[in-house]
């Protein structure tokens, strides 16, 4: 049975496979995809962002939701096995890196090992991360909290974390993104048509002013510009 979340996911990865395409034949045969409008690429990467917003929104408030829940969560007695800072990625504005904390725990009898900080561990600067890691040195004992539903899964710190807001907004940023760009008309650009025309219709003010200065002076120097029809005589 596919979930929700499994859905989302799915849908994701094929509007993903879809632009890829789309990129991909715009590279293969630039005339066919050179006769679209801009309105349709627009609209295909502004429901993009939605569509990526709205899945990480929905996983981000599933997880707030089981953070709140761990708040009641019983407690046992654990021992730290494994402490280090793991590298999880490098691009090109740095690397990212992940607490690599490991803990033994027991449960009516049933041994466990646990690899969760909080539900919501997420990347960060190794500066940041060292600090979590340092205060889980191996050998250590603790209190780690489980699920009293699913004993395989603990923590060592529950209730609302950091992360827990840092996905949600992020996950709105994107939503928000996609509906302006997608589907505002206040990042319309401006048609050439109407570009000309206001270039046509507009004088410039610098100009006004000295054909403004030029109108006063022949006035006081009662040098009004001849008519039409003395010109013509």
């Amino acid at each position: 049975m596919i979930t929700a979340p499994d859905l989302f996911y799915y849908i994701l990865l094929g509007y993903m496979l879809l632009l890829g395409a789309l990129i991909l034949l715009s590279r293969v045969s630039p005339n066919i995809i050179s006769k679209l409008p801009p309105k349709i690429w627009r609209l295909l990467f502004g429901m993009f962002f939605i569509i990526v917003g709205i899945t990480f929104l929905y996983s981000s408030i599933l997880n707030l939701m089981a953070s709140l829940q761990s708040q009641n969560w019983p407690t046992t007695h654990g021992i730290i096995i494994k402490s280090n800072v793991s590298l999880q990625s490098c691009g090109r504005y740095g690397c990212n890196y992940f607490p690599n904390v490991e803990y033994s725990y027991n449960v009516n009898g049933t041994a466990f090992i646990g690899k969760n900080v909080t539900l919501s561990d997420y990347g960060s600067s190794y500066s940041s991360i060292q600090t979590i890691v340092s205060k889980y040195p191996v050998g250590l004992n603790l209190k780690v909290y489980y699920n009293p539903q699913n004993s395989s899964q603990a923590i060592l710190q529950n209730g609302i974390q950091p992360g827990n807001s840092i996905y949600i907004v992020l996950s709105l940023a994107a939503i928000i993104i996609g509906y302006f760009f997608g589907f505002s008309n206040k990042f319309k650009p401006a048609s050439s048509h109407s570009k000309a025309a206001t270039t046509n219709t507009s004088e410039d003010p610098r100009s006004q002013e000295i054909r403004k200065g030029m109108e006063d002076y022949l006035k006081q120097k009662g040098m009004e510009k001849p008519d039409k029809e003395d010109t013509d005589s």
